[in-house]
């Protein structure tokens, strides 16, 4: 028989195990991803999902008897690849199949623009506006390579022009 005392081990074991992941995924994510942020949600998400399969999935295993060392240490390792089942059900009921074109659709957008460039874009989501000796100075490019990279941005249709000469500056569109 299962006591509470029980699940609330499990629950805390598996939640471990869960951050763990969660923490380790940010982690990848940081170090991989150019333009990485944070979305808190699915983070919650992913945390109270690996949790509850955790959970439960030790709980299942105590019941059957499959494991003969300590069930705290299965709860932190389902928590751990909790989230691992929850992307193979929605897989398998084809559930992500938004998500995967919406990714490739990003990644083909930013794929028309060198990687210079993607650092101005970045750069404009956080400033105002931005001019060529700051391009310069974010790319350790020459005058001309930045000039030659912002005028092709305001071809595209990502950045605005504004000024002449050492006036001139740059906004996204």
């Amino acid at each position: 028989m299962i006591d509470l005392v029980s699940i609330a081990s499990f629950m805390f074991y598996s939640g471990l195990g869960a951050i763990t992941r969660t923490l380790f995924g940010i982690y990848k994510a940081y170090v991989s991803v150019i333009n990485f942020k944070i979305d808190w949600k699915r983070v919650f998400v992913e945390v109270i999902a690996s949790m509850f399969f955790g959970t439960f999935g030790a709980l299942i295993l105590k019941e059957v008897g499959v494991f003969n060392f300590s069930m705290l240490i299965t709860a932190l390792i389902a928590g751990f690849f909790g989230a691992d089942i929850v992307s193979l059900i929605t897989k398998k009921f084809g559930l992500t199949k938004g998500l995967e074109v919406k990714v490739v659709e990003q990644q083909v957008a930013l794929s028309e623009f060198n990687q210079r460039q993607i650092v101005a874009l970045e750069y404009l989501k956080n400033h105002k506006k931005i001019t060529n000796s700051i391009y310069q100075k974010l790319n350790q490019v020459d005058k001309h390579t930045a000039k030659r990279d912002l005028v092709k941005l305001v071809k595209k249709g990502k950045l605005k022009r504004f000024g002449k000469g050492k006036s001139t500056y740059y906004t996204l569109r």
